[in-house]
């Protein structure tokens, strides 16, 4: 074979395995290059905006609200009861109204009573002088010598007072005292009526509590104390 021909197949040979060397020495699968030639019709590819991304599908939605369910929900403050006392009734509704407009969601209530000052222990009025002086002497044998007629003009004259106690407790331990002794026609009677008294019982978080106790007068000038529990509300 001529020198030439060798030359020939010998630089072909030379290019065939140089060809075979580098494909098997090129990138490896999954570079750049070769990742962008095996994607299906990249030119097609597109970004989202942002609304779109917003979208997210239905599972993640639900799974959202689920895991808000979860989470506890916010507990309601507690409420603090305090009784407000020494108040009048006219002060007493001027409460009511400014709570209402400053504070709604606060309970009052209000409870009004009565007490009296005294409760007078006596013998009812008689037709006149005499008859209430016969009434004393009566009492003098039966061994009462604390007394004394009525003689003021009015709807007790001639009667005949054995006594003036503070508390009902009293008055009726002495007119049973009265009664053992013999003496039938002695009665007790309230004197000197006190005023209205109303005590207000309000029902409020602590802190709204005290901001209303401190900025509403009559609350501000009021004795505190605790709630009477069971009591009959009247608001």
């Amino acid at each position: 074979m001529p020198k030439t021909r060798l030359i020939f197949f010998a630089l072909l040979l030379a290019n065939v395995a140089f060809f075979a060397w580098r494909e098997n020495a090129g990138p490896p699968p999954g570079h750049e290059p070769q990742r962008l030639q095996q994607q299906i019709d990249p030119d097609k590819v597109r970004l989202l905006p942002p609304q779109a991304a917003a979208d997210k599908p239905a599972a993640v939605k639900v799974a959202d609200v689920a895991a808000a369910s979860a989470s506890p929900a916010a507990e309601a403050p507690a409420l603090l009861c305090k009784a407000f006392s020494g108040i009048s009734a006219e002060a007493a509704k001027a409460v009511q109204s400014a709570i209402a407009s400053s504070a709604p969601n606060a309970q009052v209530a209000v409870i009004t009573s009565r007490e009296s000052s005294s409760y007078w222990v006596h013998i009812p009025p008689q037709p006149n002088k005499a008859g209430a002086e016969k009434k004393v002497a009566e009492l003098r044998e039966m061994g009462v010598s604390e007394s004394f007629i009525i003689s003021d003009d009015g709807p007790a004259k001639w009667a005949v007072s054995l006594g003036l106690f503070k508390s009902r407790e009293m008055a009726d331990n002495y007119l049973q005292k009265l009664t053992k002794q013999g003496v039938r026609s002695a009665r007790i009677e309230v004197r000197d009526k006190g005023a209205d008294k109303v005590r207000l019982e309000i029902s409020a978080p602590a802190e709204t509590l005290g901001t209303l106790a401190r900025e509403i007068k009559p609350l501000a000038n009021a004795s505190i104390g605790e709630c009477r529990q069971g009591e009959t509300i009247r608001s």
